[in-house]
């Protein structure tokens, strides 16, 4: 029974279930710095990613805004060449106004020269009557009635030529 015994105090001694007690603690306390470190990796890539997910649309933002604003641009441009064309065609038109009204002017003239001749003419002319239908009362005629009729039919047959 010795033997038994001593075999199992060597079996089962102290020393050598201390040295494995600090084993399993170095192998635990490494197991847990490794988990720890994976865990804080594994964090960190997450943190990474969602980061780059977050630029990556910021960035998709951008780009669609700034497709926007060359669409506008684009039509902005559009809009200002119709606009350049339009305002070509209103100072054409205004220019052509402008002579138009020129050469009314000229010939408003002209036709009030007419007129006021005319009106002078007629005027001229009720005079005469009135003075030859004072005279026509009496039984006489006036030189002035009959200068007055030969000027008129002179002045209407050469404006007729």
């Amino acid at each position: 029974m010795e033997l038994y015994l001593n075999n199992l105090k060597k079996i089962c001694s102290k020393q050598p279930a201390q040295k494995t007690g600090k084993k399993r603690f170095i192998f635990i306390a490494g197991f847990i710095l490794i988990a720890v470190i994976a865990s804080a990796g594994v964090g960190m890539a997450g943190y990474a990613i969602s980061q780059n997910v977050k630029l990556e649309t910021k960035q998709e933002e951008m780009k669609v805004a700034l497709d926007g604003l060359e669409r506008e641009l684009f039509i902005e441009t559009e809009q200002s060449q119709v606009l350049r064309k339009e305002m070509r065609n209103i100072t054409m038109n205004i220019d052509k106004m402008i002579d138009e009204f020129h050469l009314f002017r000229e010939e408003v003239v002209e036709t009030q020269f007419v007129i006021s001749y005319l009106t002078g003419k007629l005027l001229d002319g009720k005079k005469m009557l009135q003075m030859t239908g004072k005279t026509w009362k009496k039984f006489e005629f006036t030189e002035d009635f009959f200068e007055y009729n030969s000027f008129h039919r002179f002045t209407v047959k050469t404006s007729a030529l």
